[in-house]
């Protein structure tokens, strides 16, 4: 059941995630060297966790592969950042996060912008604030912060404690704690009320 999952502080990583993890720190110098042995155990190896990623928060299949070469683009070039003594599926993941967070945020100015057209309103207008308002609303009933799923994501189905989320995400384990145990609320609240968070 969820309720035992979420109880156990035990995470469990994949065995595709686990040989990954502990092939890329040895790689590392090729991968820098843009030499193909490094090179492509590194994208292989990345490519499904992280399309698996992507599909999980909600991103259209066709937006798969562009989001996770944005993400390989993004490791390429940092790293220089990368500290080995880290798994490398945690590292990968995090910048898998902040790439959906910035797409979602752009799609979603986009849709506005789109609707605003669509509806004939102009820019900077009194009403502004108030169509503004009712888009943010819409967004909130029609699916949830990719924040919110990352966090789901990582509790529920990776299994992961919530001091593990907080380095994954850089929080206090005592704010990832606070934040899970409000989304479950509203999710409870929301779902008595046939609605959605």
């Amino acid at each position: 059941m969820v309720t035992n999952r979420i109880s156990s502080e035990k995470t469990k990583v994949s065995p595709a995630r686990s040989a990954l993890d502990k092939a890329i720190p040895s790689l590392i110098p090729m991968i820098k060297a843009r030499r193909p042995e490094g090179i492509n155990p590194l994208v292989c190896g990345s490519l499904p966790i992280l399309r698996d990623f992507f599909r999980y928060l909600g991103a259209p299949e066709h937006q798969l592969d562009d989001l996770a070469q944005d993400t390989l683009e993004k490791v390429l070039s940092s790293l220089d950042s990368y500290d080995t003594q880290r798994p490398y599926t945690r590292w990968l993941l995090t910048i898998a996060r902040h790439i959906h967070i910035d797409n979602w945020r752009s799609e979603r100015a986009r849709e506005r912008r789109e609707n605003m057209v669509n509806a004939n309103t102009p820019a900077f207008t009194s009403s502004e604030g108030e169509t503004l308002d009712q888009f943010a609303v819409a967004d909130i009933l029609g699916n949830l912060p990719p924040d919110a799923k990352i966090l789901l994501e990582l509790r529920v189905l990776q299994e992961m404690s919530f001091a593990e989320i907080g380095e994954l995400t850089g929080e206090k384990e005592v704010t990832v704690r606070s934040r899970f145990f409000r989304l479950m609320s509203k999710l409870r609240e929301n779902k008595t009320k046939g609605g959605q968070v």
